[in-house]
């Protein structure tokens, strides 16, 4: 069993979760992110998870899941799992999207520190 304590998780984001409407499925903190797949830690150890089409389709690029986020999953299988809701950030660090759109894309949430 993994302690989320260490992780970031405290009573702050304890209280955030229950007021949410998934607040009694497994929560956890994205730890990498490949494209459409993300990789979560949480109490009952490492996920391998994707988002609902809600969330995928709901959302544009920035306001989608990043390294540092915590989330609230659905787990089907033993290290398999599907994101549906997503605690609110703080300490964003923000890219300029690539192509000729201007937007931006999220890189990390949670951010205390950052060295270029």
């Amino acid at each position: 069993m993994i302690n989320l304590n260490t992780y970031g998780w405290n009573e702050k984001l304890n209280q955030l979760k229950e007021e949410l409407v998934h607040s009694a499925l497994t929560h956890g903190r994205i730890s990498i992110v490949h494209r459409t797949c993300y990789e979560i830690v949480s109490e009952n150890g490492l996920f391998q998870c994707e988002l609902t089409g809600n969330m995928m389709y709901g959302k544009s690029d920035f306001e989608l899941p990043c390294v540092g986020d915590w989330v609230i999953f659905q787990s089907f299988d033993e290290d398999k799992g599907i994101i549906v809701e997503m605690l609110p950030r703080e300490r964003t660090l923000y890219r300029k999207k690539s192509g000729t759109v201007a937007d931006k894309q999220s890189i990390a949430s949670y951010v205390d520190k950052a060295f270029i």
